[in-house]
Parts: structure tokens; sequence; C-alpha cells
């Protein structure tokens, strides 16, 4: 009985290892003979197609200024290259199995916000790229406003699918402190945050 538990363990855990380091690619249409095996990854707007006012309106949320603030795809992905650092080459001490992320790319769709980011997977002095994809809305809790994915891709690999684990997921990066100081201002003071007509749009009391 234990040789069998372990035996469908472990074909349960190289099934996921598997699916993780499915190739992903990131597009701007999806191919009209797509490629078998490859999870195709809709990418939102350039950061260089986007101007100069988000610059002006991040820093009106800073100074604690009311009003609604509507982010495009461009802009989000342009405020995300200058706040988030890029990933590191792997220290000396890093763990056996280390994620580092990548930094996030945003794509408005319907009411759905989707992040995507490229992460170095390191395994056993071994690395690899992981597409981690999330797609969801923001709801309002006691402590503030938080995103919750209802389709969360870690590679090829559908988290969502697995019952409790996309809110394991999200608890572990909530509280690693990856989310930037002024993101997580607007988080706790926002009024509302919701996608309306392919924008992020963001109300300040």
């Amino acid at each position: 009985m234990l040789s069998a538990v372990l035996g469908v363990s472990l074909g349960a855990l190289l099934a996921v290892v598997h699916l993780t380091s499915r190739p992903v690619e990131i597009v701007q249409a999806i191919p009209k003979e797509p490629v078998a095996g490859v999870r195709y990854s809709l990418g939102g707007a350039s950061a260089s197609s986007a101007g100069a006012g988000w610059k002006v309106e991040v820093e009106r949320i800073a100074q604690k200024m009311p009003g609604n603030y509507a982010f495009t795809d461009a802009e989000l992905n342009a405020w995300s290259d200058s706040t988030f650092d890029k990933a590191e080459p792997p220290r000396a001490d890093t763990p056996q199995v280390a994620l580092l992320a990548g930094v996030p790319a945003f794509r408005t769709e319907g009411e759905l916000l989707q992040i995507v980011t490229v992460n170095d997977l390191f395994i056993l002095g071994g690395i690899c790229k992981v597409v981690v994809e999330a797609r969801g809305a923001f709801s309002k809790a006691s402590d503030g406003w938080r995103y919750n994915p209802t389709e969360l891709y870690l590679g090829g690999f559908p988290a969502h699918k697995v019952p409790g684990l996309v809110s394991l997921l999200i608890e572990r990066l909530g509280a690693s402190s990856l989310v930037p100081v002024d993101a997580s201002n607007v988080l706790e003071r926002a009024t509302s945050i919701g996608v309306e007509s392919g924008a992020l749009v963001v109300k300040m009391p």
C-alpha cells in the first residue's frame, strides 16, 4: 500500500514539474497554426508606447490628491518597468529550489487584469524560465483591496484547478513583501479599483 501511495505521489509530482516547465510564448496574437505543446499568453501594450502622463498621476496619488485615476496597459507596464528590479543572478546561498520573480507585465481584458512574470526557477544547480500568468479582479477586504486571480498558470500548469492552491500561493506572495510601497498605499486607501474600458481605474478619496 505504501509503495502504491508513493508511486502515485511521485507520478503526480513529475506531472506537475512537466507542466510547469512546458514552453510558454508571450505573443500579441494567438498564431493561426499554434505549435503543439506550447501554451500562448497574450501580452499587453509595450511600455514604450506610454507617454509621461502616468508619472503625473502617480505623483498626484502619492500626494493623496482625491480623484479617479485611469492607467492603460502601456502606462501600467511603464510604471512596472520603473518600479520593479530585474532578477539578479543567484547567490551562493540560494536554496536548492528557489523562484526569482521577474518584472510584472499587465494587460486588461474585459473587467479582468492579467499579470504575467517571467521568472528564473533554480532547481539543484540548474535554471529554467517559468512564466507565471494570473488573471483576475480586485475585491475589498478588511485591510484594503486584494487582487484575486480566477486563473493562475505556473508555466503550463493550471494551479487554479487545484483546490486551495491559488489562495495558498497568494498568501505566500503577500507575505513576501513583493508589492512596492506606492502600490500598497493604493491598495490600502482606494475606495474602488477595477478595469473599465481597457484601463485600470483607481478611485482615491
